[in-house]
């Protein structure tokens, strides 16, 4: 996939007019809905805190850079990322926690709020970024009635049933899992309308094919230490297959090998 990564560079002012804001994000909701994904991050870095938006060719096609700039009063400068966010000590990501129905209205919102939030609750070299697309026809449906349980209504009004409405996934990374764990927490606390309660997990470092750094090892040792000193009268039993023993143990000693190597060198994740 050719992703492509804007800065968003500011260039006045946010229109703080609820409904003007809601439109404008309206119009860049749909140029990712119709063409893929969009990822935006958030990173404190040397210089301040700055925001991008990660998006593929087609979506890039479809003006979703100049969509979102306009409405968060910026401009879109195309860049590249300085350094890879993997590198990141800890990165966490939120996932739902079963709970009773939470409240939060998107009535009244102050668009400005959460880029202050952000400010003051990202460290150095701490980022957030906001992956999301449309939700499938089968989502949608399944949603529907899930809502209508948890709202306890057959007919829920709720801001998520919108036809502008994303699927996100929220990840941050940090120094360390408390930091993460703070960040996160301060996003969902300042995101308006957030009304689910939820967890942070911290998916696996290493592919768990990182394990072949200890296997490899243990069947070249069979094959070239152990596999010699099966008795005679055992091999004599299956001949023909104590003969391939050592080189397909070998084999398997190399594959398990290189998998380990892909894995710590991040060609696995």
């Amino acid at each position: 996939m050719d992703l492509r990564i804007f800065r968003l560079a500011r260039a006045g002012g946010i229109d703080t007019n609820p409904t003007t804001f809601t439109q404008r994000a309206g119009t860049f909701a749909s140029a990712v809905a119709q063409n893929g994904a969009a990822t935006l991050l958030t990173r404190r870095e040397a210089t301040g805190l700055h925001g991008y938006v990660i998006l593929d060719g087609k979506t890039v096609a479809a003006n979703a850079p100049v969509h979102l700039a306009h409405t968060v009063g910026a401009r879109a400068e195309e860049t590249e990322m300085p350094t890879d966010l993997a590198d990141s000590p800890a990165i966490g990501r939120l996932v739902f926690r079963n709970s009773p129905a939470l409240r939060e209205t998107q009535s009244g919102i102050d668009p400005t709020e959460l880029p202050r939030i952000l400010a003051n609750a990202l460290p150095a070299d701490s980022w957030v970024a906001v992956s999301m697309r449309a939700p499938s026809n089968k989502e949608r449906k399944r949603y529907s009635p899930w809502l209508a349980n948890r709202l306890g209504t057959a007919t829920p009004v709720h801001h998520s049933t919108s036809p502008a409405a994303m699927v996100i996934s929220i990840t941050a990374g940090g120094a360390s899992q408390d930091e993460v764990r703070s960040v996160l927490a301060q996003v969902t606390a300042g995101l308006p309308g957030f009304d689910l309660d939820s967890d942070v997990t911290f998916p696996a470092t290493r592919h768990r094919a990182a394990i072949g750094a200890f296997i490899a090892p243990a069947l070249a040792a069979a094959a070239l230490i152990g596999v010699p000193f099966i008795p005679a009268d055992v091999v004599a039993l299956a001949p023909a297959v104590f003969s391939f023993l050592t080189p397909v143990l070998l084999g398997l000693a190399v594959i398990a090998g290189i998998a380990a190597a892909a894995a710590f060198t991040g060609k696995l994740v």
